[in-house]
């Protein structure tokens, strides 16, 4: 998955040369990140899965000029964060898109998309399947493995935190991305309502 993903990565990096860190013994994913970020040398940063194919040929010039207006920025989330799973507030708060294929046969998920732009902002959380932003936003929110010390909730953790603190959080609607598996919830799902409880009622409340 890792040669297939830098592959990928060589094909729609446009001739420019991208730092690629693999963290291959990580015990979770946030601990992966960590370490991905402390041994990573530029001053833009993405993390991302390793089962994932990239589909723009400029695709670095792409997310340059999206950090130019968000500080953070992913493929898919949601501007109302009501729960671990970015989409539990439902379709109409949901943006973005992405292309799930395990391998039997590709699913295009399409959640919203604003008009006449190339990016949705006022996005609270994220999913973490490809997320890019500075190194100096990453290492101020950070990421929880003692919270999240599996392989769910660290972007939804990361993502909405980075909200709360006052980053602009946006959903790019031209990073086409194909996601060969798909996820699903463990018991960090517990462990996230029990942090944002709070601040999930109130957005409920306010409607």
């Amino acid at each position: 998955k890792f040669a297939a993903f830098r592959r990928s990565l060589a094909a729609c990096a446009g001739g420019d040369d991208a730092e690629v860190v693999g963290v291959h013994d990580a015990r979770s994913l946030c601990a992966g990140w960590s370490a991905g970020l402390s041994r990573a040398a530029g001053d833009v940063v993405v993390f991302c899965h390793d089962d994932i194919e990239l589909l723009v040929p400029d695709l670095l010039l792409r997310v340059t000029r999206h950090l130019e207006r968000f500080d953070v920025v992913g493929v898919a989330g949601t501007d109302r964060c009501v729960g671990m799973d970015w989409s539990e507030a439902g379709i109409e708060h949901a943006w973005g898109a992405i292309v799930h294929d395990p391998g039997d046969a590709p699913v295009l998920c399409f959640y919203g998309a604003p008009g006449g732009v190339d990016a949705a902002g006022g996005i609270q959380a994220m999913d973490g399947v490809f997320l890019a932003t500075t190194r100096a936003v990453a290492h101020d929110v950070g990421f929880d493995a003692t919270t999240f010390d599996g392989w769910h909730g660290y972007d939804a953790d990361f993502t909405f935190r980075a909200h709360l603190a006052g980053y602009r959080l946006g959903v790019a609607l031209d990073l086409p991305i194909v996601h060969r598996s798909a996820g699903s919830a463990d018991e960090a799902r517990l462990r996230y309502h029990l942090r944002f409880a709070d601040k999930h009622a109130a957005s409920l409340a306010s409607g």
